[in-house]
């Protein structure tokens, strides 16, 4: 199948709060194409938002995003939110720099969104 359409049934069953069936599609659009980075952003930042959160599965999809596409402000947000999380200050604030140098200011609002959501997540 299609990658592109399965990473985008994906962040649709997502935003619809489908988690598992979003976690499925993305894991079919990696698998489909191991070479598109997008569905393993998408990925990575599910893993963080899910219940009890997988940090060590997310910072693993999105490193493999970032070493395949360097130019998508999300997949540096994801690794700048591990980073706070893991408690290292230095490294998400320059993690987080490159995501609003590529994506905008308005990524320093998605990061404290996301970041108050991933909190929420127990670790697994």
């Amino acid at each position: 199948r299609n990658p592109r359409v399965l990473n985008a049934l994906g962040a649709d069953a997502e935003r619809r709060g489908q988690t598992n069936e979003a976690l499925r599609l993305y894991m079919s659009a990696t698998a489909a194409d191991n070479g598109y980075a997008k569905p393993r952003t998408n990925l990575g930042l599910l893993l963080l938002k899910m219940k009890p959160r997988d940090m060590e599965g997310a910072k693993g999809q999105l490193s493999i995003s970032l070493s395949l596409y360097d130019g998508d402000p999300e997949t540096w947000l994801g690794l700048a939110l591990i980073s706070r999380l893991e408690g290292d200050e230095a490294t998400c604030a320059k993690l987080l720099g490159k995501a609003v140098e590529l994506g905008g200011p308005e990524y320093n609002r998605k990061f404290e969104a996301q970041l108050a959501t991933a909190a929420l997540a127990p670790e697994t």
